[in-house]
């Protein structure tokens, strides 16, 4: 039975989709509460008009793989960031964005996959963004703590450290990194 209301709404939602009309396409996107059909994401992800895709970008809702295609537009990537459902391989993609400022923003993501945080500590730019990510994956943090005494001392500074890498910090041959993790 949901099927069948599923497929019916996309079956209504498609000619909206395609509409000339910018407001009947805005109207989709008006109501959170619609769920939109996969090929009206990808539709609207295409759209000329900047104010569908931002709204697009923006929305809990939309699937990866629509997520990858907003994560390529350079006019959407600041929203789609905003997206506290960011799928894992859309910030792959975002990760390697040439603008630095972007990268930044996509480091100091709570939900950052343990990939991108790997991408993104290799990052200068973005490099103490990531040490001071209050939700470091455990295991990048022990490779951290194998780094240069500078990164060593901004892991010491992140709230939210391991047991076993505070345990490590604890003991590191540098006293500025001890200190820093008093």
């Amino acid at each position: 039975n949901s099927n069948l209301i599923y497929e019916l709404t996309a079956v209504l939602q498609l000619p909206l989709a395609y509409s000339e009309d910018e407001d009947i396409r805005r109207s989709l996107l008006a109501c959170s509460t619609l769920r939109l059909a996969p090929e009206v994401q990808e539709i609207l992800a295409r759209d000329n008009e900047y104010y569908i895709r931002e709204r697009l970008a923006r929305r809990t809702d939309i699937l990866p793989e629509v997520q990858n295609i907003l994560a390529h537009d350079e006019d959407i990537v600041r929203d789609l960031l905003e997206n506290p459902n960011l799928s894992p391989e859309a910030q792959k993609i975002i990760a390697k964005n040439e603008d630095k400022y972007i990268r930044f923003n996509l480091a100091e993501k709570s939900n950052l996959a343990v990939e991108v945080q790997k991408i993104l500590l290799n990052d200068s730019f973005t490099r103490d963004f990531i040490l001071n990510n209050p939700n470091l994956a455990e295991e990048v943090q022990i490779y951290c703590s194998k780094l240069g005494w500078s990164d060593r001392s901004s892991l010491a500074e992140n709230p939210n450290i391991a047991l076993e890498t505070q345990k490590m910090l604890v003991h590191d041959k540098d006293n500025f990194v001890r200190k820093s993790l008093a």
